[in-house]
């Protein structure tokens, strides 16, 4: 393999998070994500068709157009698909969780293509090694989704998600004769914290 088949990789994986970064900023100059999507790939095709001209590449005949599979032609709409989702998504999700995301996907979708050959790849068995792998990038996007997520004035919906016991947004004050008053709220956290916890130990 050639030795440096890997860092090219490396850098392209990081110049997929730069793209999506100026795809954002375009669509905000723009007013509209459409007309950044347009500039975004038609200065992607001119280096392309640069490229081949330098390089001399040879134009496909017809009989090697009518040999292609017909999902070999669905590449360009998967493009626009991703495309489409990092300019509008990345200003909402940030570039941790929408790079996490699409990643994970990739990773887990890559797996399956191997395992049965399909998409044109070779048949790469999916190994305990691969399925792990799979497991800890769901495991990291989980990670940088609820641990990052910032909390609203009402609720930490992070500590929701992970602590199985009574939550902030569902604890509420009791008043000593049975009723309820009002919710504990991210604002009363530290004079809380201690019937929080301790009702947190009662309930296992």
């Amino acid at each position: 393999m050639n030795r440096f088949a890997f860092p090219f990789a490396f850098v392209a994986g990081a110049l997929i998070s730069l793209q999506a970064g100026s795809n954002t900023a375009l669509k905000k100059a723009f007013g509209d994500p459409m007309p950044a999507l347009v500039v975004n790939y038609l200065i992607g095709a001119t280096g392309i068709v640069l490229y081949a001209v330098a390089s001399s590449v040879s134009i496909p005949t017809s009989r090697q157009i009518a040999n292609a599979p017909w999902w070999s032609w669905l590449g360009g709409a998967f493009g626009i698909v991703y495309g489409l989702a990092a300019v509008l998504l990345g200003s909402q999700l940030g570039a941790a969780t929408l790079m996490a995301l699409v990643v994970t996907g990739q990773l887990v979708c890559s797996v399956v293509l191997d395992h049965f050959g399909w998409g044109g790849f070779e048949p790469h068995p999916a190994s305990l090694w691969r399925i792990l792998g799979c497991a800890l990038m769901v495991g990291g996007l989980a990670l940088c989704e609820i641990l990052t997520r910032p909390a609203d004035e009402n609720s930490f919906h992070g500590l929701d998600e992970l602590w199985p016991g009574p939550t902030v947004t569902t604890l509420r004050e009791t008043d000593g004769r049975g009723g309820r008053s009002a919710p504990v709220t991210p604002s009363r956290w530290d004079e809380k914290a201690g019937l929080l916890n301790g009702m947190h130990l009662r309930s296992r």
